[in-house]
């Protein structure tokens, strides 16, 4: 018991030294792994490993990549809520986590909206900074990569 416990420890913590997640697919492995730690032995502690990382994937892409309701991927959002990351300055895009506390726009009111969103904010962007409060209009799309959370070019804004 101790070696499984052990090899769980250190398949999160190795989960936990990554720089990229990797794609949330590799999760289901986690279905295979677990029933061979009961039968084989001999591969109890690399199993374990096997599995303390699945497990840690999908822990981090359920809390990390909520899901997007389909009704609202595409549509326009009036959100209002606060700069969560400092602004990545790039050209032609500027990117941050944005979490949203409000969402104004009447077809959204009774779909679940994602508490923290990335935005990518294309061509000519305001002085944005970390705790910022904004009022947007924003596309939310579902992850397309591995890296973008989610997406929406701001069209319009005010400060507050």
């Amino acid at each position: 018991m101790k070696v499984i416990a052990l090899g769980l420890l250190v398949g999160v913590s190795w989960l936990q030294q990554l720089a990229v997640l990797p794609p949330s697919h590799f999760a289901w492995l986690l279905l295979a792994c677990a029933p061979l730690i009961i039968w084989c032995r001999w591969l109890r502690f690399p199993l374990a490993v096997a599995c303390g990382f699945l497990w840690a994937l999908y822990q981090a892409h359920a809390a990390l990549y909520p899901p997007l309701d389909p009704l609202l991927e595409g549509q326009d959002l009036a959100v209002t809520g606060v700069i969560a990351s400092i602004p990545e300055r790039g050209q032609p895009l500027t990117r941050f986590l944005f979490d949203i506390e409000a969402v104004h726009s009447i077809d959204a009111a009774d779909l679940s909206v994602p508490e923290r969103v990335r935005l990518s904010w294309y061509d000519q962007t305001p002085d944005l900074r970390l705790g910022q409060r904004w009022r947007l209009t924003v596309r939310l799309n579902r992850p397309r990569g591995f890296m973008i959370p989610c997406s929406a070019p701001p069209t319009g804004f005010t400060h507050s």
